[in-house]
């Protein structure tokens, strides 16, 4: 096998600088954006002119020229912090940069997945289809759909999508060489054609304590030997996902931290098992106690369907069907109970962690107010004590106290 010639610095270029590179440090890990710190020597002439040109739109790519003078994408990423400083009248400049995905995790968001048929494919197209350019592949749904109450709730979209993709235990990998957010929902394992990694130097350990917690959150089929992990210094180049063979075990590239230092450009592999990367199921726990607003748009029983305030839109016929916590009319539960008409405004609170467990409460009239002594002509006592909207032998559930935390509509803008 040939063996990887090392990187040097006269190999790379970073855009949009004229930039003598010194220090580069690349990361990149499953569920968090990859990020760049670079520092380097600029031409006296520039000073700080990288300071004043370089926004939040600015695009740095790290660029290695090939043999034949072509170039080849390292990374990928818009600039988080710069600056510039002179040291014995060297100017320096110092960059911090992360993947295109990280504009999927700036503005908190509201939204509701009301249709139990929708594919998790269309879910994180509607999710992300507000910001220009945003693609990503499916390695993990296989085309299953949603089959529950999903909601976005004080959410990033990659908070959000991070806790969809661990439905199936996994994560989001960043792509880290397109100039857009463009992810992998699931890890984009590279079966076949297994290279050997060729070790600088390495160390193994095992992780028991997140074995621990995998273990007791309904992870099945998992040990503690798929905790190992396997830190090797290379100069191959490798992507998150990539089957590789070392110590004459299969593994799979975890983790990776590429450093150019003292003129050299290599990489520091995490690799393990599989079934290492596995996560358990998360749940959003800013939902706990919480309720929204939204208006009735259908009746059946004692379900509602509503569309919720702070969707733009929804169709009656996939709306998602709430169990609606009746008013009964006697003091034992059974008789008349009153359920909401049409177009009325409800709440829907949530007991717990799971949006899915949400129960419809507090119908509130369209009608306008009345006085007590208004309430009493039009509506007199009734021998039987009951009222007339509906009739049910049935128990009933207890409506919780009003939620007396902000708006989430106004929290998530």
């Amino acid at each position: 096998m040939k063996k990887e010639t090392a990187l040097t610095y006269k190999d790379i270029i970073v855009m949009p600088y004229n930039i003598r590179v010194n220090q580069i440090e690349i990361t990149q890990q499953m569920n968090e954006h990859a990020t760049l710190h670079l520092t380097g020597v600029i031409p006296d002439e520039l000073e700080d002119s990288y300071v004043y040109m370089t926004d939040a739109e600015t695009a740095i790519e790290v660029l290695q020229i090939g043999s034949g003078g072509q170039t080849i994408p390292i990374f990928n990423g818009l600039a988080l912090d710069v600056q510039v400083k002179s040291v014995l009248g060297t100017y320096y400049l110092e960059v911090k940069a992360v993947s295109h995905t990280y504009v999927l995790d700036v503005k908190k968001k509201n939204q509701t997945y009301q249709n139990a048929s929708m594919p998790y494919s269309e879910l994180i197209d509607a999710c992300i289809a507000d910001q220009k350019g945003a693609d990503f592949m499916d390695y993990a749904t296989k085309g299953a759909s949603i089959g529950r109450f999903t909601m976005q709730y004080i959410e990033t979209d990659w908070e959000f999508l991070k806790r969809m993709a661990s439905r199936f235990h996994t994560g989001l990998v960043p792509d880290t060489v397109h100039p857009a957010a463009k992810f992998y929902f699931g890890v984009p394992f590279q079966a076949g054609g297994t290279q050997k990694m060729e070790a600088i130097n390495y160390r193994v350990k095992k992780a028991i304590g997140n074995f621990l917690v995998s273990s007791k959150n309904h992870l099945d089929g998992i040990t503690d030997s798929d905790y190992m992990y396997y830190e090797v210094e290379s100069f191959q180049p490798f992507k998150i996902g990539n089957e590789v063979t070392f110590q004459s075990k299969k593994l799979y590239v975890y983790k990776i931290y590429s450093t150019l230092k003292d003129g050299l450009f290599k990489h520091i592999y995490t690799l393990t098992p599989q079934n290492g990367f596995s996560v358990h199921t998360t749940y959003n726990q800013a939902i706990i106690g919480a309720s929204i607003q939204g208006k009735v748009i259908d009746v059946a029983g004692d379900k509602i369907r509503i569309h919720v305030d702070f969707d733009e839109g929804q169709e009656k016929d996939t709306a998602y069907w709430f169990p609606y916590s009746t008013i009964y009319a006697s003091e034992d539960n059974t008789g008349w109970y009153f359920m909401p008409e049409l177009s009325d405004n409800v709440r829907i609170y949530f007991p717990g962690n799971r949006e899915d467990e949400g129960i419809a409460i507090s119908s509130v009239s369209k009608a306008p107010p009345q006085s007590g002594s208004m309430l009493a002509a039009t509506n007199p006592p009734s021998p039987s004590g009951g009222g007339s909207a509906g009739a049910s032998g049935g128990g009933s559930r207890p409506a919780p106290p009003e939620d007396s935390r902000q708006d989430p509509a106004r929290m998530a803008d």
